[in-house]
């Protein structure tokens, strides 16, 4: 088989050698900066000029122009993209192509926030609501201003009084969502889906993304070992995934249980999860999220199997590095408690510049939500990271 790819990743996520045998089939990589450095660090030289450079694989026009071009030289069946910026790129690639695989109509609703909204409350779930900004400025309540297309906390401003909203109007006039704020607690649930089923595990988030990313906060979550809420999260899950129009794939959902117990909606992405999910869901619930995602976008028909019992997994992320930008020279860590369940960890090089995502990370297991909880809580308190300014 031809194969094409998009890959703007240079780092660990995105091993494609891993899933697809490069000898085997012929694999060729559209690729930004970072992508090619990704290809030059994984794959070995008779592979590494099979690829198409271009400045951003978010730009649609040019990803398709680029396909195009390509497809002019090489007869590619396939396009596989795993990332958030890209899917959607792809997908309509594949449209403007006739390429099979999953088009713009399936993966929009995945990407456009307002889209998936108005699909999944047309499917009686209760999704966040949008508000309009001419009332709200008349009678103030705290809101989330989002960008349509955003990930990883990007264009998303909680205002919490009146002036926090005034500087994002612009924004609202040029497409924004503004939402209810809604209290409560934060879950992602996670899994894989195809026409007959849906397998998913929920986590309990420890902070949010928002406050990880805007005010450096650690940000991890716990696997929910509460039989009801799980089962509750896990439903809820599977009629999200079956109201929208997607029909295999994997996805990464975000759901707030308001303090009165009622699960909201608040978006999910055909995509797998980021922090240490993909690891998490090999390791102890032996599920390989990644490697379904592409089996489906090359028309493998991967196998639905269901999920290990038994142990809990948790992740932690922590940036807070004292300069930012700056350079990784280390880590330390206080003695930590003879039972903390971490059993990974997986950092910057040495000597690395760092950005605004960076990070240090760190996957756990144990017997309960409670012990993987103690865990993060000791990580927390006892590891420091260290950076010198540039």
């Amino acid at each position: 088989m031809k194969i094409a790819i998009l890959n703007n990743w240079d780092g660990l996520m995105h091993f494609f050698h891993r899933y697809i045998d490069h000898d085997q089939h012929e694999v060729w990589y559209v690729c930004d900066e970072k992508g090619e450095k990704g290809v030059r660090t994984f794959l070995g030289a008779e592979h590494q000029t099979r690829q198409v450079r271009i400045d951003k694989l978010d730009d649609e026009r040019a990803v398709i122009e680029a396909l195009r071009g390509l497809r002019d030289r090489v007869a590619f069946e396939r396009i596989v993209a795993v990332d958030e910026f890209t899917v959607l790129p792809a997908a309509r690639a594949r449209d403007a192509l006739g390429i099979p695989g999953p088009g713009a109509l399936q993966v929009e609703c995945y990407r456009d926030k307002r889209r998936m909204k108005e699909v999944l409350a047309a499917a009686g779930i209760r999704v966040i609501r949008d508000l309009s900004p001419a009332t709200i400025m008349d009678a103030f309540v705290p809101c989330v201003v989002k960008a349509l297309h955003g990930a990883a906390a990007m264009g998303v401003h909680v205002c919490r009084t009146r002036a926090e909203l005034e500087p994002r109007l612009e924004a609202l006039a040029g497409g924004a969502l503004l939402e209810e704020y809604v209290e409560g607690d934060f879950f992602h649930v996670d899994g894989a889906f195809d026409p007959d089923g849906v397998v998913a595990m929920p986590h309990a988030y420890v902070n949010d993304c928002y406050a990880h990313y805007v005010t450096r906060t650690p940000l991890g979550s716990i696997g929910v070992d509460d039989e009801v809420l799980r089962g509750r999260l896990v439903e809820l899950a599977g009629r999200v995934v079956r109201a929208l129009p997607l029909p295999t794939g994997v996805f990464h959902l975000e759901v707030i249980r308001t303090p009165d117990d009622q699960l909201v909606f608040l978006e999910i992405a055909c995509r797998l999860g980021g922090g240490e999910i993909y690891q998490n869901f090999i390791d102890t619930y032996g599920l390989d999220l990644l490697g379904f995602h592409i089996a489906a976008e090359l028309g493998a028909g991967p196998a639905l199997t269901p999920l290990r019992r038994g142990d809990v997994a948790g992740w932690l992320m922590l940036n807070n590095f004292p300069h930012i930008p700056g350079v990784f020279t280390g880590l330390s860590a206080r003695p930590l408690r003879p039972d903390t369940c971490a059993y990974g960890v997986r950092c910057p090089k040495l000597g690395r510049p760092i950005g605004p995502f960076d990070y240090v990370s760190f996957s756990l297991r144990g017997r309960s939500s409670d012990v993987v909880r103690a865990g993060i809580d000791d990580l927390i308190a006892n590891v420091r990271l260290h950076s010198e300014a540039p």
